[in-house]
C-alpha cells in the first residue's frame, strides 16, 4: 500500500484502490522499482507518498546513507508512481 494525498492522486488519476510501481528517482541512473503498491488516499503532505519498509528497501541504493549515524536514507527518497500491470 502507499498512501497519497487526494488531491495528488486527482491529478494523476489515480483512483483510490488503484495499483502502481513506485520507481526511484535517484541519480545514479539505475532503475529501482517496487512493483504492485495499492493506492490509498489520505492525507499525507501534497507532493509526498508513503509506504513501508521492507517492501521498499529496493528503492534505495547500499550506499545511501546519512552522514553522521550511517544509517539507510530511507526516510526521504523520491520517487514517480507508474500504472502497474498489476492493475
Amino acid at each position: 500500500m502507499v498512501l497519497v494525498n487526494p488531491e495528488d492522486a486527482g491529478e494523476l488519476r489515480l483512483a483510490d484502490g488503484s495499483y502502481v510501481d513506485l520507481v526511484g528517482e535517484w541519480k545514479d541512473g539505475v532503475e529501482r522499482r517496487a512493483p504492485g503498491f495499492r493506492v490509498v488516499h489520505y492525507p499525507t503532505a501534497r507532493g509526498c507518498a508513503a509506504a513501508y519498509y521492507p517492501e521498499t528497501n529496493v528503492l534505495v541504493p547500499l550506499d545511501a546513507t546519512a552522514d553522521t549515524s550511517n544509517t539507510p536514507a530511507s526516510k526521504s527518497v523520491v520517487v514517480r508512481l507508474e500504472q502497474s500491470a498489476t492493475d
